[in-house]
């Protein structure tokens, strides 16, 4: 078997174990070199959850992190989530819980002032339509990945999605829609792939990152990453995150 062949045997098992996965629990992440962001993100939304009645998670993935959330919640939950594969996990995880949709989070078929709280972990959404569906003095609390999440995995993959400045795109939004930005930060560091075959399972399980991905399709690129790996270098990578609250004031 020559280098390449067996390079693509060891890679093929990370690539079908992200295939097979269920919700939006990631078995192999990026560790990251330094200390996480400087809020969480979690403890935050559970703040503003107390004193809403009402709660609209966009982007649930499979209602893992909506049900820690609300396991003491009495008010009324709705998760969204427009994923073929994760939906039907989140209405499992969320059943008695939250009422699930399956629907894009930047079309939102909900009536006008419908909720207290909007919630949203790193799903595309449209601060338009956030205003629309948040009451008058309501909530929103997105985290989203930063626009230069492993930005320098695009000299290895030339198709990777690279991504315009959504940090500064969806304050100047939610100001235009009604909101006054109560917190807006953003964080960056360092993260490490342990090895290659991490990589490869988190670029299948995010199939946006670098469209059409797979071993057997790229597997001259990830060739490019394994030399670098047998020149004794990390796979380090920018990663982080950005935290925008507002408060609908109109």
């Amino acid at each position: 078997m020559n280098p390449n062949e067996l390079l693509a045997q060891q890679l093929r098992p990370f690539e079908e174990k992200a295939r097979g996965m269920s919700g939006w629990v990631l078995e192999y992440q990026p560790t990251p070199v330094s200390s996480g962001p400087p809020w969480s993100y979690e403890a935050r939304a559970a703040a503003l959850l107390a004193e809403a009645t009402s709660v609209l998670d966009l982007g649930t993935g499979g209602g893992e992190v909506l049900k820690r959330l609300t396991v003491d919640y009495a008010g009324f939950a709705v998760a969204a989530e427009q994923y073929y594969l994760n939906a039907p996990v989140a209405s499992e995880n969320l059943n008695g819980v939250a009422d699930v949709v399956r629907c894009d989070s930047n079309i939102l078929p909900f009536a006008d002032r419908s909720f207290d709280l909007v919630l949203s972990r790193h799903t595309a959404l449209s601060p338009n339509e956030v205003g629309r569906v948040v009451r008058e003095g309501g909530r929103f609390l997105t985290q989203q990945i930063i626009p230069d999440y492993l930005s320098e995995l695009s000299s290895y993959f030339p198709d990777m999605n690279i991504y315009s400045n959504h940090f500064e795109q969806y304050c100047e939004g939610l100001k235009k829609a009604g909101f006054c930005i109560r917190d807006a930060r953003e964080f960056r560091t360092l993260a490490r792939f342990e090895e290659l075959g991490h990589l490869v399972y988190l670029l299948v399980a995010a199939p946006w990152t670098v469209p059409g991905f797979s071993v057997d399709t790229h597997l001259k690129n990830l060739q490019s990453l394994q030399r670098l790996i047998a020149l004794g270098q990390p796979l380090e990578f920018t990663t982080g995150y950005c935290v925008i609250e507002g408060e609908y004031c109109i």
